[in-house]
């Protein structure tokens, strides 16, 4: 009797610590890895197409952006949603000016979602999105460096490829200005790739990554704005930065 007792305590000691080992086990991944595990169980329920760098602004002394002043609109393109391929074409091709044999060539085997064109003006992104074409969408970007940018030389500029500053301001505070969290349209999809009702298009950034962060100058955009109007009415080249 006593043996079979103590062969039911061990049965029972080790049971409880497995049973420990398993609650340790989930609260270490709930706590230390949920964000991870979050993303790696959503990403095959969302079909995304980046649309904005991940990078901080660059300010003037009052707060004043002096980048992504400007917006341009981009067509996005959802493969897998779009019902009739050549009806899609056809109707871009009359939205956007693009040809229809280039626009049929994007659509291969591959069903990722990608960007048809950029570098739209908000009438014609309007007529696009009033259209109602399955898996097509234009969206507003930022756009970095607007036709009338100040201090540009004092403002540098990026290489759009990598999202690295190349020179001034972006290329001395990249590491600052530059982050990983950038910008999607995304889509919430079933087992079967489709839209699940309800959801749509989003645009999100996910919560993993590094965040950029802003820096700010000591130049006044608005004094900058006058002295630089002046200087294109009365000089071919040159430079200058008003500092208070």
């Amino acid at each position: 009797m006593g043996i079979h007792n103590n062969r039911i305590n061990k049965l029972a000691v080790t049971f409880f610590v497995l049973c420990c080992l398993m609650v340790s086990r989930l609260i270490y991944l709930q706590l230390a890895e949920g964000a991870k595990l979050t993303v790696l169980g959503i990403s095959g329920r969302i079909q995304e197409v980046q649309v904005e760098v991940a990078r901080g602004e660059i300010l003037d002394r009052n707060g004043a952006p002096l980048t992504n002043t400007a917006q341009h609109f981009s067509v996005v393109i959802f493969p897998s949603q779009i019902e009739d391929v050549r009806k899609a074409t056809a109707e871009l091709a009359q939205l956007t000016g693009l040809d229809e044999h280039r626009i049929n060539s994007r659509f291969g085997g591959d069903l990722r979602p990608f960007k048809l064109k950029t570098d739209m003006d908000a009438v014609t992104a309007q007529k696009i999105n009033n259209r109602g074409l399955p898996g097509v969408m234009a969206v507003a970007e930022k756009v970095r460096y607007g036709y009338s940018s100040l201090a540009a030389h004092v403002v540098g500029y990026i290489n759009t490829a990598d999202n690295k500053g190349v020179s001034g301001i972006e290329g001395h505070y990249d590491d600052i200005l530059r982050g990983s969290q950038a910008t999607y349209l995304a889509a919430m999809v079933d087992a079967g790739q489709q839209i699940i009702p309800g959801l749509g298009y989003k645009r999100l950034r996910l919560a993993s990554g590094v965040g950029p962060s802003n820096v700010v100058l000591t130049i006044d955009s608005r004094i900058q704005k006058i002295v630089e109007s002046v200087l294109d009415q009365q000089v071919s080249k040159g430079a200058v930065v008003i500092l208070r």
